[in-house]
């Protein structure tokens, strides 16, 4: 039998292999491609994010070539995922899924 100790070890491992996936990069990669949430305006709202933070990650997606962005008008750009980007996101996808089996343990340990 495991000790309390044991098992709230093993929970604080798990949740951290969990929320591991949901940084900025992940978010942000998500709301364009899953959300169709595509202009700088609308992703630093549902990012929580300064305009300014929003352009260094998407300079940094960009540069990775997750991302690449069109001009809509003079003043208005459009993010979209490339090829690259949208493995990425399935991927993380997959690992979420993974991580459902961890996440039953959480809940079988949190009631034992």
């Amino acid at each position: 039998m495991e000790s309390f100790e044991e098992k709230a070890i093993k929970i604080k491992l798990t949740i951290d292999k969990y929320l591991i996936n949901f940084n900025n990069t992940f978010k942000m990669l998500f709301l364009i491609e899953k959300m169709d949430v595509r202009s700088p305006k609308n992703l630093c709202k549902m990012l929580g994010m300064a305009k300014s933070n929003l352009a260094i990650l998407a300079s940094k997606l960009k540069s990775e070539k997750y991302i690449y962005q069109t001009k809509i008008n003079k003043k208005e750009i459009e993010y979209f995922l490339s090829v690259q980007g949208k493995q990425i996101l399935e991927q993380k996808l997959s690992l979420i899924n993974i991580i459902e089996e961890d996440k039953r343990y959480i809940k079988n340990a949190i009631h034992d």
